[in-house]
């Protein structure tokens, strides 16, 4: 059995999904060359930051 240590400062996060949306992300990931866990923290990190642009967007419209 190989063991893997890791070193990083990002926190882990551990989630369930169904096994459609797992295919779903493995076939993405290997496409893109990359891990899962890359894979959905770049999704995570691009519905983020969408929200928080309409989120300073309402804000705005709020203020007017």
């Amino acid at each position: 059995m190989v063991q893997m240590i890791v070193t990083t400062d990002k926190k882990r996060l551990t989630i369930y999904v169904g096994d459609g949306m797992k295919e779903s992300l493995d076939e993405i990931a290997k496409e893109q060359k990359r891990s899962v866990s890359n894979l959905v923290e770049v999704f995570l990190a691009e519905k983020i930051e969408e929200y928080q642009t309409k989120k300073a967007k309402r804000n705005r419209n709020a203020k007017t």
